[in-house]
């Protein structure tokens, strides 16, 4: 009986002027809302399906309403999924409780409103409790660094590895993701020290005391660097091939020390002081040339640990380094201060590991 009530009452809404038509729309979603009601599974199947082409109808309020009430149903029984995905293609104030926790929308629904709703419709979806990476992966499309925080911000929502590369590589342009990336726990060391390169001193520091390398991970590195050194030995430069032949003979004669590291950088021999660098640490040229250019020198501080250059040795060249960068302006005290306490902090075992990383990486 009241299934025919509620069907005469849609068509005749539709009839009506757009106040009246308003007002009826209202009373019809109010009967969906209004808990005390008792509707049957039926009843309220039957309202779900005739209320859909009044829904634009219907005021804002209780639109959030009703999208608040179908948000917590744990399936849709006998209401029509098109409903669902109708309120969370609505404004962000309508569709948030759906799209953040409505299990009804499956993976095509939401990845829709990702791609041709707004941005806070994007931030809503990236708070659900359980995302795929095909969902994940429309999210990070858009590249925007408010979604990919909150994307982060979600514990519940594991990420897989390739989800967490993704954002590694996004975090090289977007600082403000650096921090919470750093704290999840699918991150591994690899990935953490591949973001040294980018991140800032204090987030250096923290990859330093939260992330060890295990001599797994330094086993496939090694495997990778010397896939790319049997590459690398067909287009040496000559300038580099001297200089590294030049090492490989005082190498074995014993003339391989800091004294010469520091000697070959005064000098501007730089192509003697990356070779020398990558002999004493065991790396690769080419990793020796980015730490040496790397601007802050802290990665140059955990070469010098790794190499077992002394403290007074790796302060000298920080200066030079410095003096090199800048020309002639003076650097900062701080600067050193910084560099040093840095060098301190990291121990000879960490050096290497981090070193044997950094080797097997794309550089």
């Amino acid at each position: 009986m009241i299934e025919r009530e509620v069907e005469a009452l849609a068509r005749a809404a539709l009839q009506k002027p757009p106040q009246q038509r308003q007002a009826i729309a209202g009373t019809i979603a109010t009967m969906l809302i209004d808990r005390d009601r008792k509707l049957t599974d039926k009843v309220r199947g039957v309202v779900a399906h005739v209320i859909q082409p009044l829904v634009a109808d219907i005021e804002s309020t209780l639109r959030r309403e009703l999208a608040e009430e179908l948000a917590g149903l744990p399936d849709a029984g006998t209401l029509p999924a098109s409903l669902f995905v109708m309120l969370a293609n609505d404004t962000i104030e309508v569709a948030h409780p759906l799209l953040s926790r409505s299990p009804i929308l499956r993976d095509p629904d939401l990845i829709a409103v990702v791609r041709e709703r707004s941005s806070a419709h994007r931030v809503a979806i990236a708070q659900r409790p359980d995302l795929s990476d095909a969902v994940t992966g429309a999210l990070l499309d858009a590249a925007e660094a408010e979604v990919v925080s909150a994307r982060l911000a979600n514990r519940k929502a594991a990420l897989s590895p390739t989800m967490i590369e993704r954002i590694v590589m996004l975090s090289q342009r977007m600082e403000v993701i650096q921090p919470p990336l750093l704290q999840r726990r699918e991150l591994p060391a690899g990935l953490a020290y591949r973001m040294f390169w980018w991140v800032g001193g204090a987030l250096r520091r923290h990859i330093l005391q939260r992330f060890d390398v295990s001599p797994d991970m330094i086993d496939r590195a090694v495997t990778r660097v010397v896939d790319r050194r049997l590459a690398e030995n067909g287009r040496l430069a000559e300038e580099q091939r001297r200089a590294e032949q030049r090492i490989a003979q005082l190498s074995r004669s014993g003339g391989l020390t800091e004294m010469l590291l520091l000697q070959s950088y005064r000098q501007g021999e730089i192509a003697m002081f990356e070779a020398a660098l990558a002999r004493m640490t065991e790396i690769r040229a080419i990793t020796a040339r980015r730490i040496a250019f790397e601007t802050t020198g802290q990665a140059l501080a955990i070469a010098c640990k790794a190499a077992d250059v002394t403290r007074p040795g790796f302060s000298t060249l920080f200066m030079l380094t410095r003096k090199m960068s800048r020309g002639t302006r003076v650097s900062d005290p701080k600067d050193l201060l910084e560099a040093v306490a840095f060098f301190d902090m990291v121990d000879r075992r960490r050096a290497l590991a981090i070193l044997a990383l950094w080797d097997g990486d794309a550089i």
